[in-house]
């Protein structure tokens, strides 16, 4: 068994950083959840070989191990918290959509179905949304229907328009 003689109170041993690398790594290629199970794991392993004496956490006391062991942890989980984040920013602003909204869309571009949100207040506001099969399914190109907002009610077989204005209005004082 070696055992590493940190010295002063707080102070890791540089085998401790390697993990730190580890961190960046899953933040920044796997997200948050991957981030998080490595400083679990991470800390297990600490925590185990700190209580059997060995690692670069083990102090002269008990408590010294216990807050260096801690601080170590935290720091390493702020750390791969902040990546996190600053890679969820870096991806949003790049393409504009969040993971979340990210894998919503791709769920949406896997349906057969023309999905769109829009103004049911103000009609002569594009689309918010279209699916991008809605050219397939329907045989107009995209460019028309986010250049006339009113397309999509043109296409409505004129004994249905009533019928259909009636159902947007009533989504809308429902949806309200």
């Amino acid at each position: 068994s070696v055992t590493v003689d940190t010295g002063a109170l707080g102070a890791v041993g540089p085998i401790a950083y390697v993990v730190v690398t580890v961190v960046i790594w899953a933040a920044l290629r796997c997200g948050r959840m991957g981030m998080s199970a490595v400083v679990l794991i991470s800390g297990l392993i600490a925590a185990a070989s700190t209580n059997d004496g060995r690692g670069p956490f083990v102090g002269r006391r008990v408590s010294e191990s216990a807050v260096s062991l801690n601080s170590f942890l935290i720091v390493l989980g702020l750390t791969g918290l902040m990546l996190v984040g600053l890679e969820e920013a870096r991806r949003q602003s790049i393409t504009g959509l969040s993971e979340a909204e990210e894998r919503h869309r791709s769920i949406i571009d896997r349906l057969p179905l023309v999905t769109y949100l829009r103004s049911l207040v103000d009609l002569s506001i594009p689309p918010l949304f279209q699916s991008r099969q809605t050219e397939a399914l329907l045989g107009y190109p995209m460019e028309r229907w986010l250049a006339e907002p009113r397309f999509a009610s043109q296409l409505v077989h004129p004994d249905d328009r009533e019928i259909n204005a009636d159902l947007n209005a009533r989504s809308l004082v429902e949806d309200f």
